[in-house]
Order: structure tokens, then sequence, then C-alpha cells
């Protein structure tokens, strides 16, 4: 949880600000189940506005490395509504679990086949240790 799930953008809607977000395979499949959970509390910082709907699910999305790691989860995260939870075909790595998320404000890395970690709102994010994040690598 401290990481989030990892997976891969499949698309995204610019105009709309919708992505989709299939996740990887190997994962404890419990996992996913936190994805329909509801936190009451407002988004709120680093999330530039508030969700469209407070009572529907929601989490945010952190830019990934192909390494899987990312450079500041705790404030690099945009989100908001997950606005569906649906099953996909698997496909070699995927764990067949795809969400559409509906995003606040898209970031550069929010492009079809780039690596993300998606944290569930009921998850909390707290900074990963230094030799974790790709931040001051460059």
């Amino acid at each position: 949880r401290e990481r989030g799930l990892a997976g891969w953008f499949d698309a995204v809607d610019d105009e709309e600000q919708i992505v989709t977000i299939t996740f990887f395979g190997g994962v404890d499949a419990t996992l996913f189940n936190d994805l329909a959970g509801v936190n009451g509390e407002p988004f709120g910082w680093p999330f530039s506005g508030r969700e469209d709907n407070p009572n529907a699910p929601k989490g945010g999305i952190a830019v990934a490395r192909e390494s899987l790691m990312t450079y500041d989860p705790v404030n690099d995260r945009k989100g908001g509504n997950i606005l569906c939870i649906e099953q996909v075909p698997v496909e070699p790595g995927s764990s067949g679990v795809q969400i559409k998320v509906k995003c606040g404000m898209l970031l550069e890395g929010y492009r079809p086949r780039r690596i993300v970690r998606f944290y569930p709102a009921t998850w909390k994010v707290e900074a990963l240790p230094r030799e974790e994040q790709f931040f001051g690598r460059e």
C-alpha cells in the first residue's frame, strides 16, 4: 500500500481529462477491493481542485519510471473520481483490472503506455525512503 498499485495508461482523453489505467499482474488481488472504497474527506492538497463527486471512489496517480520508481508521490500526485472499475481480458503482465479516472489536471507523464502508481483515497500516502525515489537521480 505504501507504494501504490502499479499499472500503465491505456488511454488518455485530454479534452475530457479521463485516463484509463490497467494494473500489472502479480499483485495481491485483495488490494483491488480498495479501489471501490469511499473516503469522505475532501481531496485537498496536492490536488488542484475538488473531486466531482465526494461520495464516489477516488484516488491519486503518480507518474513512475520503467523501473517503477516514482519521483515524489506525496507531492506529485494528481487524480479524481474513479468513473468505473472493469475486468478486461488478461494480457501478459496484466491483472485484468482496469479503471477510468476523471482527473482535475493532467501531468506531462500522463501518456498512453506510460507507467504509473495509483493510490486509492483510502490509502495513506507517505514519503518513500530517498533510495526508492527517482527524484534527484537525473
